[in-house]
Formats: structure tokens, C-alpha cells, sequence
């Protein structure tokens, strides 16, 4: 067979185990989620995640549901709450376009 002792004697101290077959995972969403998730999105594209797993009863976090949307090819963002302008600010931002 062209093996050295070493070889075989290494082997023959390890033995020969079996790979473990592991199970996998199971994903929280199945194939109808994730297509009520798409419809719901071409519906309304303004939909979050948060929306999405109230919406829809969906067993899952709103990143499971955010990590699927950016793997189809989705972007997202995150959304901030901003206090609107007051008049003495929109006065002060037309000046300087001027």
C-alpha cells in the first residue's frame, strides 16, 4: 500500500471514527412566510420589520425578517425621529441657498 509504519501505526491508535452527522437547524421562516413577507412589502414598502411580525403573526424577531429582506436583494433604513423645522430655522436655511 506505499504507507509508512508511522502511518498506520497513528491510525491504528486513533482508530477509525465516523464523522457525527449533526442536525441541522431549524429556519424560522418557512417558504409561505417569506412569500406573505414579499407580498406584504410589494403592498406597502414602508412596512418595518417590527410592522411586518405584528402584521403577518410571525413566530420570528424583526431581524430575522430584516436579514431575509437585505438577502433577497432589499436595502433598508433606519428610521429616525427628527424634529420638524420651525420658522426662524427654514428662514436661516433660505438665506444661504440665496
Amino acid at each position: 500500500m506505499r504507507i509508512s509504519e508511522k502511518t498506520v501505526s497513528r491510525l491504528q491508535k486513533k482508530g477509525f471514527k465516523k464523522k457525527r452527522v449533526r442536525e441541522k437547524r431549524k429556519k424560522k421562516l418557512n417558504r409561505s412566510s417569506k412569500m406573505k413577507i414579499r407580498n406584504a412589502i410589494r403592498s406597502n414598502p414602508f412596512l418595518i420589520p417590527k410592522d411586518l411580525v405584528q402584521k403577518l403573526n410571525l413566530n420570528c424577531s424583526p431581524e430575522t425578517i430584516r436579514a431575509y429582506l437585505v438577502g433577497y436583494g432589499m436595502s433598508y433604513r433606519n428610521l429616525t425621529n427628527k424634529e420638524p423645522l420651525n420658522d426662524d430655522k427654514k428662514k436661516c436655511s433660505k438665506t444661504k441657498l440665496v
